[in-house]
């Protein structure tokens, strides 16, 4: 029996995952359970257990904690993390430290059992891939061959009831109809999924015929049939270990529209991750910066950009998009609270849950759009039930101390706003932003100076706000079409 721990701070959790699977029927023993991390350890040293399935939270030692110290003492133990969204993004990192895997809570049976045939071959997955049921001599009848595993995902998005069983039936007699017309291999179904086995050709072969085969199947059904191409095997007896790389690839599907590709050769080359993640995290700024300047716009195309790059970073899991979704999501509203802008909070649970019931990663970003637009209806509600109070309280604050060294930090004080947002919001109401306002009103009280008073250009500067003399003759100059002192000869003049 392969031995397990199960560790989190929360007895439901624990409760839960002992009855989400048949343990007995996989083969594994749960030898010790633990709420503590300290705890947890010493279990895992005392009992040598296969698995150890982690929260990554716990009082006593965190779950990283307990990883680093089973490395340090060179134990063998796989470690599983499971983490709530908040910790989601520390227990992919800690992939990096020797972990097999991470789970998001509320923990699903499938990405549970994944996990688990990571780190030990389980009974569940040991029973053989052909049946007695189905004929397969049509692999046979070559001294020598080669086979191509694949699995067919019928890609039925916005499909319900009877409409897609027929859907789904009839491509799957398509398919069937096809691969016995060409006696180039067969199709059967396993576990619920769709495997097509190819034989006699080599790996390039082998996808370019799947491209056309699904090429001939969309013109006949009108639905895209996803494929999963595994490698290239000489014998039947290694189609069992393809066949578990292409469920290892189970969320492909989910992208496929998205990615405009519908036969995939696995395993996938990996993506930059850390360009990738650079280039999500501009376009988060990019998104803060367009949110707060109200440019609706070039907002939307911002989450536009947002959907391509969260497609590049989340190594094709529904479940890693979802939560960089998310996390996009409460970092602007965590900017919105810096801005004094009441909205909702973020019910993470509800969003994840019904991310994990959309089919299609087309689904999902529609469904966030109207989150984020919503984040965005929020500042324009703000800004249009209180702007004419807050922008008047700006206008008369500077008029009465614009002789004063101003900036924007002590102006957003005033109206009780973060700085940026106060830079956004003063030119969108005012035409014109802070700075050029505060230099037209200091040269609005400089012109009667000028006239009236025999105070020196320096002096006259340093009365209505100026720190640098010359600073306030170039914008005179630029503003009036000549120097102060001019314009002063000019008007006594004409006196």
């Amino acid at each position: 029996m392969i031995k397990m721990i199960i560790a989190d701070d929360e007895t439901v959790i624990i409760r839960g995952i002992r009855k989400l699977l048949d343990w007995q029927g996989l083969g594994i023993e749960i030898v010790g359970e633990y709420t503590d991390g300290k705890l947890a350890l010493e279990g895992i040293l005392a009992l040598k257990p296969d698995i150890a399935l982690l929260d990554i939270s716990m009082p006593g030692l965190s779950g990283i904690q307990v990883l680093k110290e089973l490395r340090d003492q060179n134990e063998k133990t796989n470690v599983i993390f499971i983490s709530g969204f908040q910790d989601f993004e520390y227990a992919k990192d800690a992939v990096r430290f020797g972990a097999k895997d991470y789970l998001l809570k509320p923990i699903i049976r499938e990405e549970l059992l994944t996990a688990l045939e990571r780190c030990a071959p389980l009974n569940s997955t040991k029973e053989p891939l052909f049946s007695m049921e189905k004929d397969y001599s049509a692999l046979l009848g070559m001294e020598e061959n080669c086979y191509v595993t694949m699995v067919a995902v019928p890609l039925l998005a916005g499909k319900e009831g009877q409409i897609r069983r027929l859907i789904q039936f009839s491509l799957i007699g398509e398919l069937e109809e096809w691969l016995n017309e060409e006696g180039r291999g067969i199709q059967f179904e396993k576990e619920g999924n769709t495997v097509v086995i190819l034989k006699g050709m080599d790996r390039a072969e082998a996808l370019s015929y799947v491209t056309e085969m699904e090429t001939c199947l969309f013109e006949k059904a009108g639905v895209h049939v996803c494929f999963l191409a595994a490698g290239l095997t000489d014998s039947l007896s290694h189609v069992r270990e393809q066949y578990d790389l292409c469920l290892a690839y189970r969320d492909l599907p989910f992208f496929a529209h998205s990615l405009k590709q519908y036969v995939f050769d696995l395993p996938l080359r990996e993506e930059d991750e850390e360009k990738a993640m650079e280039e999500l995290m501009k376009t988060r700024q990019e998104m803060r910066e367009l949110l707060l300047s109200q440019k609706k716009e070039d907002y939307q195309k911002a989450y536009q950009r947002l959907c391509r790059r969260i497609l590049r970073s989340c190594a094709y899991s529904r479940e890693n998009a979802c939560y960089y979704f998310c996390s996009t999501l409460r970092l602007l509203g965590e900017m919105l609270k810096e801005a004094r802008i009441e909205f909702d909070e973020l019910d993470v649970k509800n969003l994840l849950e019904a991310g994990r019931r959309l089919e299609s990663f087309e689904q999902m970003t529609k469904m966030f759009e109207n989150s984020f637009l919503q984040l965005f209806e929020k500042v324009q509600k703000k800004a249009a039930s209180s702007e004419r109070k807050e922008i008047d309280l700006a206008a008369e604050y500077i008029e009465s101390h614009y002789m004063e060294p101003l900036t924007l930090e002590i102006m957003a004080g005033v109206v009780h706003m973060n700085s940026y947002y106060f830079s956004s919001y003063f030119k969108k109401n005012m035409g014109i932003n802070f700075k050029d306002y505060l230099g037209q009103v200091r040269l609005r009280h400089a012109l009667p100076l000028l006239v009236s008073t025999d105070l020196t250009t320096y002096e006259i500067a340093r009365e209505v706000g100026f720190a640098d003399p010359r600073a306030f003759s170039d914008l005179f100059q630029k503003n009036y079409g000549e120097k102060p002192s001019a314009y002063r000869r000019r008007i006594r003049k004409k006196q």
